[in-house]
């Protein structure tokens, strides 16, 4: 009978600390790269054309955001770590925020590569912060974080990639290309706002700049001598990332790629 009824207790204490109220939040954020990686897919001919730009120039939107997700990933992830993951993961959701007026204000194409660049940092922080507050939750009740729970996280992280063109190629054709960057003020409003009402704060944390100085290894004179420290262990150890973030990173850049590839194609098809 102790044994059920201890049982029953670890249900009962899954269905409420990790509940859809928690959930949703970080569903949420783990949406926002994918489909920032997916949407500007459709938008790259209409912004080339407004910018007088080549396809190799405009590709750099796409290459811009993988480039710094690759970095940006397990560095925000280490930060969150060091100062608290809903703290990184609001601060995210302020990168994001800024980088959607940027992305409507920007006067040339270099300014546009460079807001996707703040975007990628804003987008990355998303996904190892809403991990972490995972793990944090599950370590404060001394359980295993539920299957369920985790599956519905990742599967928003993955799903979201095939509606993503479709979204940007609805929000072009209709409202102009701007929309595409536009859409994450909403975005990440609604997602702060539902973080601040459902996600439990951070514990306190003692990390300030003299640890982060620590961590990537500043050398007396004041530079940079290596970053590997800031990095997760599992990342020194080879383990890049998850069999899931492996499949969305590979699924993100061939659907980018491919629509790219037929955009492209069907704009020289019907050009005069």
């Amino acid at each position: 009978m102790p044994l059920v009824s201890d049982s029953a207790s670890v249900s009962q204490d899954r269905k409420v600390h990790f509940g859809p109220t928690f959930v949703l939040p970080l569903a949420l954020g783990s949406m926002l790269n994918p489909i920032n990686s997916t949407m500007i897919s459709t938008a790259l001919a209409p912004i080339g054309k407004d910018f007088e730009a080549t396809v190799a120039q405009t590709g750099w939107l796409i290459a811009g955001l993988y480039l710094t997700s690759a970095v940006a990933q397990p560095t925000m992830g280490r930060l969150a770590d060091l100062f608290g993951p809903r703290r990184i993961y609001l601060l995210s959701l302020v990168l994001v925020a800024l980088a959607g007026l940027g992305g409507v204000v920007a006067p040339t194409l270099g300014a546009l590569v460079a807001v996707r660049v703040l975007l990628g940092v804003g987008t990355s922080g998303a996904y190892p912060s809403a991990m972490r507050i995972f793990r944090v939750q599950a370590d404060q009740l001394g359980i295993a974080p539920p299957r369920m729970a985790m599956a519905t996280l990742s599967l928003a992280a993955i799903s979201t990639q095939a509606f993503g063109p479709a979204l940007g190629g609805f929000m072009t054709g209709v409202f102009g290309w701007h929309a595409i960057f536009s859409v994450n003020v909403p975005l990440a409003l609604i997602t702060a706002l539902s973080v601040f009402l459902w996600v439990p704060r951070d514990v306190p944390r003692t990390a300030g700049l003299r640890e982060l100085a620590r961590e990537v290894d500043i050398d007396e004179a004041g530079g940079i001598a290596h970053l590997p420290s800031l990095y997760p262990q599992e990342l020194q150890k080879g383990l890049v990332c998850s069999t899931e973030e492996a499949f969305s990173f590979t699924s993100e850049t061939e659907i980018s790629l491919l629509v790219v590839q037929v955009t492209y194609s069907q704009e020289i098809q019907t050009a005069p």
